[in-house]
């Protein structure tokens, strides 16, 4: 749902949607990608500390090809930051 009203220019209802994801998540291998989703929600919303959610998904991740992924995206953030 979450993801939903982030394609639907709502990234407030988005980001109320993944947070009660995140406290309900009991599937941990799941948990990076909810960071993940949640860090394209926080830039929506202009967050500067986006992404610590990319490196807390990258910290959480399971999966080499995700990780790599999520090394990509943590570089290309910093440089658009920067």
């Amino acid at each position: 749902m979450a993801r939903s009203r982030l394609a639907q220019g709502d990234p407030i209802a988005a980001k109320e949607w993944v947070e009660r994801a995140l406290s309900k998540l009991k599937a941990e291998r799941f948990r990076s990608e909810f960071l993940e989703l949640r860090f394209d929600i926080r830039r929506a919303l202009l967050d500067e500390d986006a992404i610590d959610d990319l490196k807390a998904a990258l910290e959480a991740s399971q999966k080499d090809v995700e990780r790599s992924r999520l090394e990509l995206r943590i570089q290309d953030a910093r440089e658009i930051d920067s």
